[in-house]
């Protein structure tokens, strides 16, 4: 692995984390995630007219995913509630469902 490869996979391990340790210190969780989400939008490009019904799919997607984990979150601690969300996530994805 070159050099940049491993800044670039331990540069997104320490943002991963780091919005982790931030959405278990926010009180509320949507307000948390929708503001963690905003910070991101002046780094990326306006997507082309044609991505937008994958956009609004994928969107939807993680809408739920994350509407379902901060509900989790209610009557589970963090640290219990968070890896179980994150291993059952892979599940989904490869479903027969999500393959379609």
């Amino acid at each position: 692995m070159t050099p940049l490869v491993t800044a670039a996979v331990l540069l997104a391990a320490v943002t991963h984390t780091g919005r982790n340790a931030l959405a278990h210190r926010i009180e509320d969780k949507l307000v948390g995630f929708t503001l963690i989400g905003l910070a991101m939008v002046p780094f990326v490009a306006f997507p082309a007219p044609r991505a937008w019904p994958y956009l609004i799919v994928s969107a939807l997607g993680h809408i739920a995913y994350h509407v379902l984990l901060m509900r989790s979150f209610r009557p589970g601690d963090f640290g219990q509630a968070y890896p179980v969300a994150r291993g059952t996530a892979p599940l989904v994805a490869i479903s027969p469902a999500a393959r379609a």
